[in-house]
């Protein structure tokens, strides 16, 4: 059922993708994994801490 709602959601997502050039690809997935060392610090058992503020 999850990947079924992925893939749904990955074909309204794919134009935006593809927007972006081929060469700058690699360097925003690099960000992205760089912007997720801090996911492993955050206190998961905390709900107040590991939900953000609404």
């Amino acid at each position: 059922m999850t990947v079924g709602v992925l893939f749904l959601l990955s074909m309204f997502l794919w134009p935006l993708a593809s927007a972006i050039p081929r060469r700058h690809r690699a360097a925003l997935i690099l960000v992205g994994a760089l912007m997720m060392e801090g996911v492993k610090e955050v206190d998961w058992s905390d709900i107040g801490e590991s939900l953000p503020p609404s």
